[in-house]
């Protein structure tokens, strides 16, 4: 409700005035009728407030609900990341520890299992050394969103060509037996592609291969031998 201001010339009259009755009647009349409305507006300015009052303080309830339910999402989601680990045989990864070939960790910055390549020690999570660890198959892979014209993936992970003008995902040249990478336009595009990089697919000698489904993810499977890597949507 907008504020009106007093009319003009109808200031509250002042007490000589009674003694003067020419026009002291019509401006008391205006201003009455204008203090009226005065007070309907104050009445809703402070139902108004009161409102506001009431919303903010439910707004801030949720707000400390919803930030209970984080912190308990993030501590389940931390439980079943380290379930899911040792069903697979691994605990977490120590950095500067000594590891053999074979043996299993996960790390804590994707919740995902990797496992030794070589024998050593490192102070790089496993998620980001490929030379020393692999990531194990079977997995829920690693999503990363893409946002150039290219990007090479690493095994286990999930791109999203998400940059506007057609994309080029290239897999890596060396895969072993059960390896995953997963490609989603999320570009809208038909027309992006799949880098083979030298590997062999569905027993052909392709280059690359074309998404042409906007709406689909390509997850590619290495089955080795002479189909090599294997396309599901």
């Amino acid at each position: 409700m907008a504020i009106t201001t007093p009319p003009v010339g109808t200031d509250p009259p002042a007490l000589p005035d009674r003694d003067n009755p020419i026009g002291f009647p019509a401006r008391a009349d205006v201003f009455l009728a204008w203090l009226v409305s005065f007070y309907a507006y104050i009445v809703a300015a402070l139902a108004n407030v009161y409102g506001n009052a009431v919303a903010a303080f439910a707004a801030a309830e949720a707000a400390a609900v919803s930030q209970g339910d984080a912190a308990a999402s993030s501590v389940a989601a931390a439980s079943s990341a380290a379930a899911a680990a040792a069903s697979l045989g691994a605990s977490a990864w120590v950095s500067g520890a000594n590891y053999l070939i074979g043996d299993r960790r996960w790390s804590q910055l994707t919740q995902r299992v990797y496992e030794r390549r070589t024998v050593g020690a490192g102070v790089t999570d496993p998620s980001a050394d490929s030379v020393n660890w692999r990531f194990v198959a079977g997995q829920r892979p690693v999503y990363r969103q893409v946002t150039g014209a290219s990007a090479t993936a690493a095994v286990g992970e999930w791109l999203g060509l998400a940059n506007a003008a057609v994309t080029t995902a290239t897999i890596p040249a060396s895969l072993s037996v059960g390896d995953e990478i997963w490609v989603t336009p999320e570009n809208g595009r038909s027309d992006n592609r799949i880098d083979l990089n030298g590997n062999t697919f569905e027993g052909s000698s392709a280059t690359h291969v074309v998404i042409g489904d906007a709406t689909e993810t390509a997850r590619l499977i290495n089955l080795g031998g002479s189909i090599g890597i294997k396309l599901i949507y």
